[in-house]
């Protein structure tokens, strides 16, 4: 949001998980993917932003597929392009998995022209090779 970093801590114990791998129609049970859920919940709540419902959203770095399920079920985005060359855990109706790298979803985006109304990211903007030494 803008020039600054939100960031979030919450008793992990307050929070129910799936175990394991989830189905497109599990959400419903209350459970959520993965914490990353309430990271994207808090961040938002703690620094006061109010993201569009019923929007079409991006999340970059998506994979396991907690943020993409809170802009499914918590915003009601209508579409949510969930970009991570990983596979995801979960993807809600709403949600369609790009498996691909951001700077090749861009063109794709743009070619199709579609507009986004909301951009989240949790990438690692890193080689893992550089991570490990």
């Amino acid at each position: 949001v803008g020039d600054f970093y939100r960031y979030g801590v919450q008793d992990v114990k307050a929070f129910p998980l799936r175990d394991g791998a989830g189905s497109a129609d599990s959400g419903e049970d209350g459970a959520v993917v993965c914490r990353a859920y309430f990271k994207l919940q808090e961040a938002l709540a703690r620094g006061g932003v109010a993201l569009p419902a019923g929007g079409v959203a991006m999340d970059a770095g998506a994979a396991p597929g907690g943020w993409t399920q809170f802009l499914c079920e918590a915003l009601n985005c209508s579409k949510v392009y969930a970009v991570d060359p990983a596979d995801m855990d979960i993807l809600p109706p709403a949600g369609e998995h790009l498996r691909m790298k951001v700077q090749e979803v861009i063109p794709w985006l743009a070619e199709r022209d579609i507009k986004l109304d909301i951009f989240v990211s949790d990438m690692c903007l890193h080689e893992v090779t550089e991570l490990v030494q």
